[in-house]
């Protein structure tokens, strides 16, 4: 049996936080295509040093204000037990939780507490953006194109992984370090 985390939830101050970044690189006298190659490294899920994990998604189908807010929301799946991903076939079972995000324009931006981040010796929470479609009242998955993590395809949810802890337990770390050092002479002084 795997312990889980507490619920998962929302930090708005932190989120706020997160939100005004991503207002004052669209507002800034950047170009768009600079504008966007900012705000693409903080889409995806961050699992951060402290436990929070940052969460941002580009969504412009839903930019328009077409879908009300309380009919998108992240759907986050966490392992009540340990999954074994050498077995082809076996059942779990997971905890259900649903976060709404802000909406900034065409992106969805949130920090979170509660999710649990995955390792080389454990599966972390899956999640997925899912809303409401207005012309088919189908609900609608989008996936997290930019994931560390997917385990299961494309077709399924993401996994929230600990990159920091990836990179950090690295054999060939000393390695990538010398030729990064090698590769740029400014990054020697």
């Amino acid at each position: 049996m795997v312990a889980t985390a507490a619920r998962i939830q929302l930090l708005e101050q932190e989120t706020q936080t997160l939100v005004d970044w991503a207002e004052a690189v669209q507002h800034s006298d950047e170009t768009l295509y600079h504008q966007a190659q900012q705000l693409a490294t903080r889409l995806g899920a961050h699992y951060r040093a402290d436990g929070l994990t940052e969460i941002g998604f580009w969504a412009p189908e839903l930019g328009a204000d077409m879908v009300q807010p309380k009919n998108i929301y992240l759907e986050i799946f966490t392992p009540k037990r340990k999954i074994d991903p050498t077995q082809a076939i076996q059942k779990t079972m997971f905890r259900r939780d649903y976060v709404e995000l802000v909406k900034h324009g065409e992106y969805f931006w949130g920090v979170l507490s509660g999710m649990k981040a995955g390792s080389k010796d454990e599966i972390g929470s899956f999640y997925w953006l899912r809303y409401l479609d207005i012309n088919t009242d189908e609900v609608q998955v989008i996936g997290d194109c930019l994931a560390y993590s997917l385990p299961y395809g494309v077709y399924a949810p993401a996994e929230l992984y600990d990159m920091n802890d990836l990179q950090r337990d690295r054999a060939d770390l000393t390695q990538v370090f010398l030729k990064l050092v090698n590769d740029n002479p400014e990054a020697r002084s």
